[in-house]
Parts: C-alpha cells; sequence; structure tokens
C-alpha cells in the first residue's frame, strides 16, 4: 500500500538488531512512522499468535519451514515508493481563518 506509516508484529524474540533493521527498512522506504509490537511484551495485547491451551507441542520441522518460507514471502514484498516531483511554478489559494476566536 502507499501508506506513510506501517504496524510490524514481531516475536516476543526479537533482537535489538532486528528493531534496528526495522528501523533502516523503514526510513529506506520512505515511511513516516512505524508501530512495533512485540508479543508479550505487555500484560495485555490486542493481538497475539500463542496457543491459550497448555500444549507444550514442540512445532515440527514443517511448520519451521512453513514460517521460514513465508517469511521470505514478506521480505519480497515490499516495494519501492516512486518519488514523483512536483513542478517549479504551482498556483495555490490562501484561506483566512480563526481558531478559538483569537
Amino acid at each position: 500500500s502507499g501508506a506513510i506509516s506501517k504496524t510490524v508484529n514481531m516475536p516476543e524474540e526479537a533482537s535489538v538488531e532486528d528493531i534496528e533493521q526495522l528501523h533502516q527498512l523503514s526510513w529506506e522506504l520512505g515511511l513516516k512512522a512505524v508501530a512495533i509490537y512485540r508479543d508479550n511484551c505487555k500484560v495485555a495485547q490486542p493481538l497475539s499468535t500463542a496457543k491459550k491451551d497448555n500444549d507444550s507441542a514442540e512445532p515440527t520441522a514443517a511448520a519451521a519451514e512453513a514460517a521460514q518460507v513465508i517469511e521470505r514471502i514478506v521480505e519480497r514484498v515490499v516495494h519501492q515508493p516512486i518519488r514523483q516531483k512536483l513542478p517549479r511554478s504551482r498556483r495555490g489559494r490562501t484561506f483566512e481563518f480563526r481558531v478559538a476566536d483569537s
């Protein structure tokens, strides 16, 4: 999308270097703001990928491989914005208004 801000959900294991890379990529893409959410960083969170039940099953090799493939696909979807320069001479309008009856 052509938004100027993005929201990024990261796993609890995200390192300082991961956050640094995210900020660098955001800057390169021309974003004005980036909101970063890490799993379990607050007492309550709006979205969680963790299971609610006490099932401590280890992830299978296929699930781990699928997660890596999804991560690679997501990394490739990002597009570089195209800058469109404005003409040197432009017309404009001036409006008069008042704030709080000043």
